[in-house]
């Protein structure tokens, strides 16, 4: 006879449910920041659509259009020493994290314009986007390599599962270096189904490593 056996994991699976309360208690100077941010990225995707169409991008532009909110929450807790990657499909996460790197303490949008650092990383990223010599690789990273390692981006992959064992490594040597610093890689649904996920996933989980796997369900798979 055929017994089952109720299969619990060493790690805790955890759900977090916000209500009114959680919105009401966040402070007003975040909020108008956040909301920025997810505009800011709007824009530049919106932008990146229309050059493009106009046939002025060498090269796929896989737009996060919809994904705002993700780039700038996860980013919103994480330091410039803290690393992230990510797949194809990644101008929000990088968007985000080269603006905060750049960020002074205390910036308001509402009365603060971007300071030439700020202005800088965005059109740094278009620029390499485009493919120009001034973008952060030189031009040669394109849309789905993109590099800049003193912002906490060691590299973005085009293969999908592929950044995933990255994370692994960078917060392996984060953890045998005792940085403090955490790595994240972000994934779409569709990095389910490829092999190297649940590698990266099972290293993580046996040497406890300080890593965070970051799925955007963005039902293409």
């Amino acid at each position: 006879m055929v017994q089952q056996t109720s299969i619990q994991p060493s790690a805790p699976w955890l759900r977090l449910d916000v209500d009114n309360s959680d919105w009401n208690d966040a402070e007003v100077s975040s909020l108008v920041r956040w909301y920025q941010q997810m505009l800011l990225i709007r824009r530049f995707e919106e932008k990146v659509l229309d050059l493009a169409n106009a046939g002025l991008v060498h090269g796929p532009a896989h737009a996060s259009i919809g994904q705002e909110a993700t780039a700038v929450g996860a980013m919103s807790v994480l330091g410039t020493g803290d690393r992230i990657n990510g797949t194809h499909r990644a101008h929000h996460q990088v968007l985000a994290k080269l603006v905060n790197a750049q960020t002074p303490g205390g910036f308001d949008p509402l009365h603060d314009a971007f300071n030439p650092d700020m202005q800088g990383s965005v059109r740094g990223l278009m620029a390499e986007i485009m493919g120009l010599k001034s973008g952060y690789c030189g031009g040669r990273g394109g849309s789905m390599h993109m590099r800049d390692d003193a912002s906490g981006i060691p590299g973005t992959s085009a293969i999908i599962g592929g950044n995933l064992p990255h994370a692994a490594g960078y917060a392996l040597a984060d953890k045998l270096l005792d940085t403090g610093n955490i790595s994240v890689a972000f994934f779409g649904d569709g990095t389910m189904m490829a092999g190297p996920a649940y590698e990266a996933m099972n290293i993580a989980a046996l040497y406890r490593l300080p890593v965070i796997f970051f799925a955007e369900n963005n039902l293409y798979a």
